[in-house]
């Protein structure tokens, strides 16, 4: 009989915490959105979110993705955009949501491989001198620095290291 309850015990636990885990991503009507429109919980990690919807969107050939805004987001996307890996970056409804154009050179994805270096929990930190050695010449580094969001060769030109959040092939 003691089992028994050891077993009952254990099972109740281990639907305690994945009911937990599932409320988690419950989504939720949001005061002020569009008649009711269900709006999923707001992320902690939006940079790493924007890029694997990028990444997401290319794979999936869509023409365009939206994505919450963020500061840091929008300044990553106009980075991309400079460097030709995006068609175009706008803000969408009174800087509310970013709306970004996908870019494809003769129907293939302008980005290969987008490679999320710096995550919540792990940070990778370059000084200006390992930058060269950790980016390859046939792609690009977004870095997070002190004086703001910019490419490695950027941060070369300047003589910052700071924060590699990608690598985009």
């Amino acid at each position: 009989m003691h089992a028994l309850w050891e077993a009952a015990w254990i099972h109740e636990a281990f639907w305690t915490l994945q009911n937990l885990f599932s409320r988690a991503r419950i989504e939720r009507r949001v005061a002020g959105s569009q008649e009711g429109k269900l709006v999923s919980k707001e992320t902690m990690y939006t940079i790493g979110d924007f890029l694997i919807q990028i990444k997401n969107g290319y794979m999936g050939r869509k023409k365009e993705i939206t994505i919450p805004y963020s500061k840091a987001v929008f300044s990553i996307g106009e980075i991309l955009a400079k460097e030709g890996y995006v068609k175009k970056v706008s803000t969408k409804s009174e800087k509310q949501e970013i709306l970004v154009e996908l870019l494809y050179k003769d129907k293939n994805p302008a980005i290969n491989e987008i490679k999320l270096v710096s995550k919540p929990s792990i940070h990778h930190y370059l000084g200006s001198k390992q930058i060269k050695k950790r980016i390859p010449k046939h792609g690009i580094g977004i870095l997070s620095t002190n004086r703001g969001i910019m490419t490695s060769r950027d941060a070369q030109k300047n003589n910052v290291g700071g924060e590699l959040i990608c690598q985009i092939f």
